[in-house]
């Protein structure tokens, strides 16, 4: 795994030439992408051969994310291509919907429920919303689950009132974009208290985000 940091405007920033502005246009190391991202984020890569990578932006320190992290990411998946995950498991999608079903299923379980974070847009009867990204049709859903978490956890966690465990109100929202070989999905996978704080800045993302060419 790759970690990098974005900088932008080099020596005139520094000399006082521009003040620090609030994006900087990233392009993907490995030339598939580009999009507008939140500046001076640490940026995380990984990818196995051609027909998987990924992309994590990390920001700066906020309390009311799980583990303080605030965070975006970029993904790329080929169809029907297996990719074997840190912990030993084995992710193959055969589709979008095929991928959209497995997170909603294993990663969500049960209790999950999908919400509509446009404003002024009501989504299928199925919670999924139609948009456009980098000029195509795109897939977005945003998912409500809470989850349990070790007792020693800090940062974004609450108390259930029922039940007295503590827990993380897990509010991610996802865009994925089908293309011909595979699919990205960018993802925001933030906190109910700290959604707000930087959906602007996912938006931003997801409107300036622009496939170069297909995969790593």
């Amino acid at each position: 795994m790759k970690r990098s940091f974005l900088l932008a405007c080099g020596l005139a920033a520094v000399l006082g030439g521009c003040s620090t502005p609030k994006y900087a246009s990233y392009h993907s190391i490995w030339g598939d992408w580009r999009a507008d991202v939140p500046y001076h984020w640490n940026v995380m890569t990984d990818h196995e051969g051609t027909h998987f990578a990924v992309t994590k932006l990390i920001g700066p320190f906020e309390p009311s994310f799980y583990l303080g992290a605030p965070s975006f990411s970029v993904g790329y998946h080929q169809y029907n291509t297996a990719h074997r995950l840190p912990d030993g498991m084995v992710e193959d999608y055969s589709s979008v919907d095929d991928y959209i079903a497995q997170m909603l299923r294993d990663v969500y379980g049960p209790n999950y429920e999908l919400v509509s974070s446009l404003k002024g847009h009501h989504h299928d009867p199925q919670g999924i919303d139609e948009i456009y990204v980098s000029g195509r049709k795109a897939k977005h859903f945003t998912v409500l689950s809470p989850t349990p978490v070790p007792a020693a956890t800090k940062w974004g966690t609450s108390v259930n009132p029922s039940t007295g465990q503590l827990g993380v109100v897990r509010l991610h929202e996802y865009a994925v974009l089908p293309l011909s070989k595979g699919f990205y999905v960018l993802v925001y996978p933030a906190t109910r208290e700290g959604f707000d704080l930087y959906k602007k800045q996912f938006n931003a993302l997801l409107n300036s985000f622009k496939v170069l060419k297909e995969g790593p």
